[in-house]
């Protein structure tokens, strides 16, 4: 099993243990990753924002990672030109957001990246979230190394 169908299978529990928390950050150390733990304050509108992309992973299609081959570099210009948009619905958003994080490539990184100047107010959060996993899964990628 993949480090990426392996992590997804590890955390569809809400609450991990230390143990389980431990077995994970020592997997994506044998995969070459470095483990990045993010610590949000749930009383800040960030925090909140951080824990409710967390909890919406749900968004990600049911035949994900395999539809990542499905996402071209011009769907990755789309989904930009579509969170640049103001005009896009913030849930829209959001799955955009959840699809570019778990993508793992440059083309999506910048993506997250140029959105992250000027996000929405209320998906801050969100975006910060979506950079540190695109950025592990990039690192996870066989041809980045």
């Amino acid at each position: 099993m993949n480090f990426r169908n392996w992590l997804k299978k590890k955390t569809k529990k809400k609450k991990l243990t230390e143990d389980e928390l431990t077995e994970i950050m020592d997997k994506g150390r044998e995969e070459g990753l470095l483990p990045i733990i993010t610590f949000a304050d749930p009383s800040t509108e960030e925090g909140k924002q951080m824990q409710d992309y967390i909890n919406s992973h749900y968004l990600l299609p049911s035949n994900y990672p395999e539809n990542n081959k499905e996402i071209t570099k011009e769907k990755i210009k789309k989904m930009r030109q579509e969170l640049l948009d103001k005009n896009t619905k913030i849930e829209r958003k959001k799955k955009i957001l959840m699809l570019l994080g778990h993508h793992g490539s440059f083309e999506a990184l910048g993506s997250l990246e140029n959105y992250a100047i000027c996000p929405n107010q209320e998906l801050k959060g969100w975006v910060k979230m979506a950079k540190n996993e695109c950025k592990m899964f990039l690192q996870s990628n066989p041809e980045f190394k």
